[in-house]
């Protein structure tokens, strides 16, 4: 009550008393002060949570990366070739003669398969030669 009069009445004294548009102005400025402060951590709040979300996104980067990182490119293009035994087969000459000699191989084999003569095992006796019409529906198996 009367502490609010007596600080009103001082203040008219001293020649500082606010008129009520002063007082609105001034009321006008804090608000703006306070909008604009609210504004400004709503920015720094925005801009951290982008720099989080670029920061994640830059990690998932670098671990994608760190998977498929291959210090030697593909095989070819500077890889070593490397044996069974984990060794460096620095004669390559002798890789490819191996990979034809075994291509070769696999091909007779099955050549040889194609002109095989199908054996049916009898029971008591020995094997029993049957033609490949025969063999048709039999279940009999081809010996390889």
């Amino acid at each position: 009550g009367g502490g609010a009069g007596f600080s009103r009445g001082l203040t008219q004294l001293m020649g500082n008393a606010q008129t009520d548009s002063e007082a609105q102005a001034a009321e006008a400025r804090r608000r703006q002060f306070v909008a604009d402060l609210e504004a400004q951590v709503r920015e720094k709040a925005d801009r951290k949570r982008r720099e989080k979300a670029e920061e994640r996104a830059r990690e998932e980067k670098e671990a994608a990366d760190a998977a498929s990182y291959d210090p030697f490119g593909r095989a070819g293009g500077g890889a070593p070739v490397r044996g069974r035994d984990g060794r460096v087969q620095a004669e390559l000459h002798r890789l490819h003669e191996t990979a034809g000699q075994m291509v070769s191989i696999q091909q007779d084999l099955e050549r040889a398969r194609a002109q095989a003569t199908p054996i049916r095992r009898v029971a008591g006796g020995g094997p029993v030669r049957r033609g490949r019409a025969e063999m048709e529906g039999t279940g009999d198996h081809w010996l390889d």
